[in-house]
Protein backbone atom coordinates (compact mmCIF):
# COMPACT_ATOMS: atom_id res chain seq x y z
CA UNK A 1 0.00 0.00 0.00
CA UNK A 2 1.24 3.43 -0.92
CA UNK A 3 -0.23 6.72 0.27
CA UNK A 4 -0.03 9.65 -2.15
CA UNK A 5 -0.46 13.23 -0.96
CA UNK A 6 -0.77 15.98 -3.56
CA UNK A 7 -0.32 19.54 -2.24
CA UNK A 8 -0.50 22.81 -4.18
CA UNK A 9 2.69 24.84 -3.65
CA UNK A 10 1.05 28.11 -2.63
CA UNK A 11 -0.36 29.76 0.46
CA UNK A 12 -3.59 28.02 1.49
CA UNK A 13 -3.07 25.45 -1.27
CA UNK A 14 -5.43 22.50 -1.54
CA UNK A 15 -4.37 18.99 -0.52
CA UNK A 16 -5.56 15.63 -1.83
CA UNK A 17 -4.63 12.28 -0.28
CA UNK A 18 -5.38 8.68 -1.21
CA UNK A 19 -4.04 5.17 -0.62
CA UNK A 20 -3.40 2.67 -3.43
CA UNK A 21 -2.77 -1.10 -3.45
CA UNK A 22 0.44 -1.34 -5.43
CA UNK A 23 4.15 -1.55 -4.76
CA UNK A 24 5.03 0.67 -7.76
CA UNK A 25 5.40 4.35 -6.85
CA UNK A 26 4.74 5.59 -10.39
CA UNK A 27 1.54 3.56 -10.68
CA UNK A 28 0.34 4.91 -7.33
CA UNK A 29 0.98 8.51 -8.46
CA UNK A 30 -0.91 7.90 -11.73
CA UNK A 31 -3.85 6.36 -9.86
CA UNK A 32 -4.02 9.26 -7.41
CA UNK A 33 -4.07 11.83 -10.22
CA UNK A 34 -6.80 9.95 -12.09
CA UNK A 35 -8.83 9.61 -8.89
CA UNK A 36 -8.69 13.29 -7.98
CA UNK A 37 -8.53 15.01 -11.39
CA UNK A 38 -9.97 12.65 -14.02
CA UNK A 39 -9.01 9.93 -16.48
CA UNK A 40 -7.18 12.06 -19.04
CA UNK A 41 -5.01 13.97 -16.52
CA UNK A 42 -1.34 13.35 -15.77
CA UNK A 43 1.67 14.82 -14.00
CA UNK A 44 3.95 17.06 -16.02
CA UNK A 45 7.21 16.92 -14.06
CA UNK A 46 9.17 20.05 -13.25
CA UNK A 47 12.51 19.18 -14.84
CA UNK A 48 14.27 22.06 -13.07
CA UNK A 49 13.96 20.34 -9.70
CA UNK A 50 16.21 17.34 -10.16
CA UNK A 51 17.68 17.10 -6.66
CA UNK A 52 14.65 15.94 -4.73
CA UNK A 53 14.25 12.63 -2.88
CA UNK A 54 12.75 9.57 -4.57
CA UNK A 55 9.59 9.91 -2.46
CA UNK A 56 8.81 13.50 -3.58
CA UNK A 57 7.89 14.86 -7.00
CA UNK A 58 7.17 18.39 -8.25
CA UNK A 59 5.26 19.43 -11.33
CA UNK A 60 1.84 20.44 -12.63
CA UNK A 61 -1.26 18.39 -13.28
CA UNK A 62 -2.84 18.89 -16.65
CA UNK A 63 -4.60 17.29 -19.58
CA UNK A 64 -3.91 17.18 -23.33
CA UNK A 65 -5.87 19.62 -25.51
CA UNK A 66 -4.28 18.95 -28.86
CA UNK A 67 -1.36 17.43 -30.65
CA UNK A 68 1.67 17.93 -28.34
CA UNK A 69 -0.20 20.59 -26.32
CA UNK A 70 -1.56 20.45 -22.77
CA UNK A 71 -3.57 22.66 -20.46
CA UNK A 72 -2.47 22.80 -16.83
CA UNK A 73 -5.20 22.44 -14.22
CA UNK A 74 -2.98 23.29 -11.26
CA UNK A 75 -0.01 25.46 -10.51
CA UNK A 76 3.06 23.68 -9.14
CA UNK A 77 2.22 20.74 -6.90
CA UNK A 78 4.30 18.63 -4.56
CA UNK A 79 3.56 14.91 -4.51
CA UNK A 80 4.68 12.99 -1.44
CA UNK A 81 4.88 9.19 -1.67
CA UNK A 82 4.70 7.14 1.52
CA UNK A 83 4.97 3.36 1.38
CA UNK A 84 3.22 1.51 4.18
Amino acid sequence: MITITITECRTDGRTWSSTHRTADRDVAVERAIVKHFGANHSLYLDRGLTLYPDDTRYGQIGHPIGNRTASMDTGRVRIDIEAA
